[in-house]
C-alpha cells in the first residue's frame, strides 16, 4: 500500500512539473486568496489589541469612582473594609502653574499628584482606560523621604525632555510655588529635587509648547507633602483593588445603590470583548466574499488543469488504470499544491510582520505597536485552509475520474 502511494506521489510530482504553467496559475490564486485571508485576520487582531491593550492588560478587579471627590473616596474605603480581599489607596491632585527658571518665557502647567508608595504599582483610570504610570528613570519615594517630608518629586517624561534634554533630570531641581493664598508666588518658591521620571501617558511631539509657551504635564510628590502647599485646591481619588471578580462586582453594586458612578477594569474588559465580537461580525461578509471568489477561481483553474491532461487520463484508463488510482493521484496533487502554498503564505505574512515590527521599533519608539494574532483567528484560518484543501483536492480528483476515455482521445 505504502509502495503504491509512494509511486503515485512521485508520478504526481512529475506531472506537476510537466504542466507547471497550469499549476502555477492555480498556486498564484491560492497564495493571493489565503494571503488576503490571513492578512485580514492579522491586521484586525493587531489593530484591536493595540486599541484595547490597556484595558486587556489591566488587573481584572479594580474600581475607581468617575467623580473625584471625598464622598466617593470615603464610600469606596468604607466598602473595602467590609471585605478581607479588597484594599484601597488614595491620592490627591491639584493644578500648579509656574514660571520655568530653566527656560525663558516658558510656563509649566503641571497637574500635581500627591501619592503614596502604592501609586505606581497599579493602573489608574485616565482618558478612557486604566493606564500604568511606569517609572522609566530613577526611582519612587523611600519611606524615609515620605516620613521626613523631604523635598523630592518625580516628573513626567515630557517635562524632563523639555527642561533638561539629553542631560537628564535625575538629581536636578525644579522650583514650585507653595502658598496659593497670596498672588506674590515668588516669595513662596521652594526647590524640589527630581528623583525619577515617569513615562508620559501618550506620545508627545518634540515641541510640546502651546501658543502661549505653556507646557502641560504631570509631577508626583509624596502624599504628606500636600501640607506644604497652602491654599492649593485639590481633588481626591481612590482606587480599589479586589482579589476576585465576585468581591469587585459586589462593591460595584453597592456603589450603584448609593447613587455613585464608577468605572471598573471588568467593565472595560467586557467592552473590549464586545468590540472584538462586533469586529468579527463585521468581517464575516468580507471573509465569505474572499472564499466565494477563491472557490470560483479554483473551480475554473481545476478545469483548465484537467483540460490539459484529458488525453493522459484517457490513456491511463485505457491501459487499465482504475478510477481509484486516478482519484488518488489527483487528490495527492491537490494536497501538495495546497500544502506548498499554505506554507508559502505563512512565510510571506510572517516576513511582512517581522519587517513591520522592526520598522515600527526604529521609526516610532514612543508609540510602539504590538503584532498579534489571536488563537481564534489561527483556528479559523486553519479550519478554512484545511477545508479548502480537502474539498478542492477531492473536487479535482473527482473531476479527473469523470473524463470519458473515447471523447478525450478524439479531442486530440
Amino acid at each position: 500500500m505504502l509502495k503504491q502511494l509512494s509511486k503515485i506521489y512521485h508520478h504526481s510530482l512529475l506531472m506537476m512539473k510537466i504542466h507547471w504553467q497550469a499549476y502555477l496559475s492555480l498556486s498564484i490564486t491560492i497564495v493571493i486568496s489565503l494571503g488576503l485571508l490571513l492578512g485580514i485576520l492579522f491586521y484586525s487582531d493587531t489593530t484591536y489589541f493595540n486599541q484595547n491593550k490597556q484595558d486587556l492588560s489591566s488587573p481584572p478587579n479594580i474600581i475607581q469612582p468617575t467623580i473625584s471627590n471625598s464622598k466617593s473616596s470615603k464610600a469606596l474605603q468604607t466598602l473595602a473594609k467590609k471585605y478581607d480581599k479588597a484594599f484601597t489607596f488614595s491620592w490627591k491632585t491639584g493644578h500648579i502653574q509656574m514660571h520655568s527658571y530653566l527656560l525663558k518665557n516658558v510656563s509649566l502647567n503641571a497637574l500635581a499628584y500627591f501619592v503614596d508608595q502604592n501609586f505606581f504599582d497599579y493602573p489608574i483610570y485616565h482618558q478612557g482606560s486604566f493606564k500604568n504610570l511606569s517609572i522609566i528613570k530613577g526611582r519612587s519615594f523611600t519611606q524615609e523621604e515620605v516620613s521626613t517630608k523631604k523635598k523630592v518629586l518625580l516628573i513626567e517624561e515630557k517635562f524632563s525632555d523639555l527642561l533638561f534634554g539629553k542631560e537628564g533630570a535625575i538629581g536636578k531641581e525644579i522650583r514650585l510655588p507653595t502658598n496659593f493664598f497670596t498672588e506674590s508666588l515668588a516669595d513662596t518658591i521652594i526647590p524640589y529635587t527630581i528623583i525619577g521620571v515617569v513615562k508620559s501617558y501618550d506620545y508627545f511631539p518634540s515641541n510640546i509648547l502651546d501658543e502661549n509657551y505653556s507646557a502641560l504635564g504631570n509631577i508626583f510628590l509624596p502624599l504628606n507633602a500636600l501640607s506644604d502647599f497652602k491654599g492649593l485646591n485639590v481633588l481626591e481619588d481612590t482606587l480599589l483593588v479586589a482579589d476576585n471578580e465576585e468581591v469587585a462586582q459586589s462593591i460595584g453594586n453597592a456603589l450603584t445603590m448609593e447613587g455613585l458612578t464608577y468605572i471598573s477594569s471588568l467593565k472595560l474588559q467586557r467592552h473590549a470583548l464586545n468590540n472584538y465580537l462586533e469586529m468579527r461580525k463585521n468581517q464575516t461578509p468580507l471573509i465569505i466574499t474572499v472564499l466565494i471568489i477563491l472557490s470560483l477561481n479554483l473551480f475554473a483553474l481545476h478545469a483548465n488543469v484537467l483540460k490539459k491532461r484529458n488525453q493522459e487520463i484517457a490513456i491511463k484508463r485505457a491501459l487499465g488504470a482504475s478510477k481509484g488510482s486516478i482519484l488518488a493521484e489527483f487528490f495527492i496533487e491537490g494536497m501538495i499544491i495546497f500544502v506548498i502554498n499554505f506554507l508559502l503564505v505563512n512565510f510571506i505574512i510572517a516576513t511582512i510582520g517581522i519587517v513591520w515590527y522592526y520598522f515600527n521599533h526604529i521609526k516610532f519608539l514612543d508609540n510602539i505597536k504590538t503584532i498579534l494574532i489571536t488563537s481564534y483567528s489561527i483556528n479559523l484560518y486553519l479550519v478554512i485552509s484545511l477545508t479548502l484543501t480537502l474539498l478542492n483536492s477531492l473536487i479535482l480528483a473527482y473531476q479527473a475520474t469523470r473524463v470519458v476515455i473515447i471523447d478525450a482521445i478524439k479531442s486530440e
